[in-house]
C-alpha cells in the first residue's frame, strides 16, 4: 500500500497498556542502580578517570564564564566596533570566548543593517519608478 498524503500509516496508533522499550529497560536497572553507583564510586575513587568523567558529568553542572560587564569603546560604524573587540581580547580584557560572543552579535546586527538598506534601496527605486510606464518587449 503506497504512502498517502494526509493518512498515517498507523492509524490506531499504540495500543493503550504497551510500555516503551526504553520505559520497560529504566525499570529494570532501577532495582539495580544502587549496585551499580556503588561500583562506579569505588573504581573512580581507585583512578579509573572514564568512571570518575561519567559520575562528574551527571551531577555537576558545566561550569560556564561569569559574565562581567565589560566597556569598550564604542566606534561608530561596525568595522570599529569588531576592531574593538579583537583589540579587548589581544589585550587580554576579555576571553577569546567572550570576544566571540560579541562578535556573533557584531555580525548579526551587520546582516540587520543590510536588510534595512536593501529595504530602502527597494523602496527608493518603487518609488522612482512609479511614474515611469512599463518597458514593452520588441
Amino acid at each position: 500500500m503506497p504512502f498517502q498524503q494526509g493518512q498515517s500509516g498507523n492509524p490506531t496508533g499504540r495500543p493503550k497498556g504497551v510500555r516503551d522499550r526504553r520505559a520497560i529497560l529504566r525499570d529494570r536497572l532501577a532495582s539495580h542502580l544502587p549496585a551499580i553507583l556503588k561500583t562506579l564510586v569505588k573504581a573512580a575513587k581507585r583512578g579509573d578517570l572514564q568512571a570518575a568523567k561519567l559520575i562528574l558529568e551527571r551531577t555537576l553542572p558545566q561550569l560556564k564564564s561569569a559574565g562581567e560587564p565589560l566597556t569598550l569603546p564604542v566606534p561608530e560604524t561596525l568595522w570599529g566596533q569588531g576592531r574593538a573587540v579583537l583589540g579587548a581580547c589581544t589585550e587580554g580584557k576579555i576571553t577569546p570566548d567572550e570576544a566571540a560572543t560579541l562578535m556573533q552579535a557584531l555580525s548579526g546586527q551587520a546582516r540587520l543593517v543590510e536588510a534595512e538598506n536593501l529595504a530602502e534601496r527597494v523602496a527608493a527605486l518603487e518609488e522612482a519608478m512609479q511614474g515611469r510606464s512599463p518597458r514593452r518587449a520588441g
